[in-house]
């Protein structure tokens, strides 16, 4: 649901913001990055998307339909960046967060994307979230962590990591501002928050638990009984 929602918030931005209007959108993995492609790909041409991947990934696991989105040099079996006038002229950028911040190094500044969006945000490290909103995200412009501080949060096997905060992701952390917290009369502000209730998944009996226990009974099953 989180996916899907922010996939057609991002067509929805693309289709009718101005030129100037660029994307930035991110996930921890090539996996998560990957999917995003294939979602928009229909909607969005190569001339308005770009996969922006690492120069060492190999691309034995990288399907034809992401391909044709990338930058994909056959005599070096590699896939180097395009230069940085030429990834400007796309309106939708799509990297892992780790490559994502490289872009400053290729060239782009704090400001040139209008929005930056992070999927999965609940289980990357707090470092790797915050290379890229660091070095390009400005004053005034959006920022969307998409994920829930809930479920499987960042994997981190050293203890003294985990004890010094790496266990703990930005989107959990940034949950315990006031901000967004749940008002009394039990609603966040949707100014700044939406919390998706509507679960389509789960089984009435698979999911009471922890929706009495994490979510304050709020989510609503709505998957067909017949599946």
């Amino acid at each position: 649901g989180k996916t899907t929602t922010l996939v057609e918030t991002i067509l929805q931005l693309a289709k009718t913001s101005p030129p100037s209007f660029r994307i930035l959108v991110m996930a921890p993995t090539n996996t998560a990055s990957d999917i995003f492609v294939v979602r928009m790909k229909e909607a969005l041409n190569k001339s308005e998307m770009h996969r922006v991947m690492a120069y060492q990934r190999s691309d034995a696991g990288v399907s034809e339909d992401v391909k044709k989105y990338c930058n994909f040099d056959r005599e070096s079996n590699a896939f180097p960046m395009l230069p940085v006038e030429k990834l400007k002229t796309f309106k939708v950028l799509v990297a892992t967060t780790c490559t994502a911040a490289k872009l400053f190094n290729a060239g782009f500044e704090r400001g040139d994307f209008a929005m930056m969006c992070i999927d999965e945000c609940g289980n990357d490290v707090e470092p790797g979230v915050m290379a890229p909103i660091e070095c390009l995200l400005a004053s005034g412009q959006q920022l969307v962590l998409a994920g829930d501080p809930r479920q499987l949060g960042p994997v981190v096997r050293s203890p003294f990591a985990s004890l010094h905060g790496l266990s703990t992701s930005l989107l959990e952390r940034v949950m315990d501002f006031p901000i967004y917290a749940l008002s009394p009369d039990g609603k966040y502000d949707p100014r700044v928050l939406t919390m998706l209730v509507k679960n389509y998944r789960s089984h009435p009996h698979i999911i009471a638990v922890p929706n009495e226990r994490f979510y304050g009974s709020a989510l609503q099953v709505c998957g067909d009984p017949a599946l």
